[in-house]
């Protein structure tokens, strides 16, 4: 099935944009933490990086839409700053909910990686947002996706 000139709805990932989406998972909107049923972001993918025109590098990119078109505040970044970002997620989130203090650590294949706190205030705000019942339980049901994927793959 050729999908490269699929115009672009409200529902799925356009094909005809920079960002060449090898798999993607439209109606996002369904699905989308808080913003369940009321988001403006119509799908995810992970693709062809649209800064690249000789190699192949994978990136993922949230589409977002504005008055029926592809917003400009769609982002792209690169897998593995996706999985870092998600690893942050993890680490941010066990801290704050679990109570566990110690450093925020990530080792990655550029050496050990530090996060810190820099405004304690929001620290405050982002403390509530994560133990407040509602937004724990969607944030546990995802973990517990990410943790069975995890486990299933083979390294």
């Amino acid at each position: 099935m050729d999908t490269t000139n699929k115009k672009c709805n409200r529902t799925a990932v356009p094909m005809n944009r920079k960002h060449k989406p090898v798999y993607v998972i439209n109606e996002y909107s369904l699905s989308d933490g808080q913003h369940k049923n009321n988001s403006d972001v119509i799908g995810i993918s992970l693709g062809k990086a649209q800064w690249c025109n000789e190699k192949f590098e994978p990136s993922v990119k949230v589409w977002r839409t504005k008055n029926g078109k592809i917003s400009r505040q769609s982002e792209e970044t690169t897998l593995t700053r996706a999985l870092d970002l998600a690893t942050l997620s993890l680490l941010v989130y066990d801290i704050e909910v679990n109570g566990r203090e110690n450093n925020i650590m990530s080792s990655s294949v550029f050496g050990k990686m530090e996060a810190e706190v820099v405004d304690d205030n929001l620290r405050a705000s982002l403390h509530s947002y994560l133990n407040s019942e509602e937004n724990r339980l969607d944030i546990i049901e995802h973990i517990k996706i990410l943790k069975k994927i995890i486990e299933n793959i083979k390294l």
